[in-house]
Parts: structure tokens; sequence; C-alpha cells
């Protein structure tokens, strides 16, 4: 029996790094609102967690009524119960982070079936902007310091920026030579972006 877990607000927790992490309103909104979609991929006999069992039921029956008795929806609190007397054979979520494992471990999942911080360092180092700017993309450059932001901005007269980590089209701005010369310096956070 596997574990199936829907956390969109991942990179965010990634970002973060936190042991507890509260995602913002929408990426909390997002997770429980879609917390049955797993149960699209999961296997019969499979366990899908989510807020609202009757909740997910319904969002489910709109992909076919097979669905419904295909896997098992289960809420935190059943998960706890479960655990003290059941094993699971693995856990699936959207991805890996700090925060996730704290939540599970506070919820009883023995440790063997958690990834080691070791691990999830490594997920959280190839999540990221730079390691995929180093490794996988050509023509990106990883940059920490505003003054070379400006000046590869003015050289090329356009980028588009990113957060490290960030995820749905959110920590993306795009800048122009044209916005140094009317805000006068890089966009600041007043601006919705840099923190």
């Amino acid at each position: 029996m596997k574990l199936h877990i829907f956390n969109p607000e991942h990179d965010l927790a990634l970002a973060a790094n936190l042991k507890q992490f509260t995602a913002p309103h929408a990426g909390r909104q997002l997770r429980s609102d879609l917390a049955f979609i797993p149960a699209l991929w999961a296997e019969e006999g499979d366990l899908v967690l989510v807020d609202d069992i009757d909740f997910a039921k319904n969002r489910v029956r709109h992909f076919g009524a097979e669905l419904n008795s295909k896997v098992e929806f289960i809420t935190k609190p059943q998960l706890k119960h479960l655990l003290k007397t059941e094993f699971l054979d693995s856990v699936h979520p959207w991805g890996w982070n700090l925060s996730l494992k704290g939540e599970l471990e506070r919820l009883g999942m023995p440790e063997i079936m958690l990834p080691t911080d070791a691990v999830l360092n490594k997920v959280r180092e190839v999540s990221s902007r730079q390691w995929a700017a180093l490794h996988l993309q050509r023509g990106v450059e990883y940059v920490t310091e505003t003054a070379r932001v400006k000046e590869l901005i003015l050289q090329h007269g356009k980028a588009v920026v990113k957060a490290p980590w960030s995820s749905s089209g959110r920590g993306v701005k795009y800048v122009s030579a044209e916005d140094f010369r009317t805000v006068g310096d890089y966009p600041t956070s007043k601006d919705g972006w840099q923190t």
C-alpha cells in the first residue's frame, strides 16, 4: 500500500528549507482543492492523503466512478492512527522537502519511510535555479548581486529574472534596460519581487 501526497507548495517549501513551513494561502488552498489528484495515477489499494474525504470523492466523480473504489482517501488524523498499527510500502509525494518530512514525522511515519536529510539537501540543490544554470541551461547565469543583475540587463537589453526556487510561474520577473531608466535601480521588494 502506497501513500500519495499532492503538495504543490513543494518549491516554496524548498526555498524556505524549514521543518515547519506554512505556505501562503494560495498554496494551501491549491493543495486542499487538488489533494485528490494522485488518485488519477494511484494503483488499486493505494492511499491518497486529503483534508476532506467527501470533498475529494466528489471531485473525483468527474473523472469516472471506478476511480472512487480504486483508491482510499485518508486524512491526517486517520493516517496518524493507521501508522500505529500498519506499515506502508512507500510514500509518494509530489515533491520531497524538509517541511513534508517534518509533517510526516509528527504523524508517526517511521524514519525508514522518509528520506534522510542528506537526500533532502540533494533534492533541494538539484531543484534550484543555480544548479539548473550550471548543469542544464546554456546562456543562463545564476546571480546573487543586484549590481550584476543590472549589468547583465543593460548588456543584453532585457532578461527574465527568476527566484532560486519558485513554482507555477511565481518568482518570475521580466526586466528590461528601460526599467532602469524609469525606476533608476533594480526593482525592489515594493515592486513585488526582490526581498
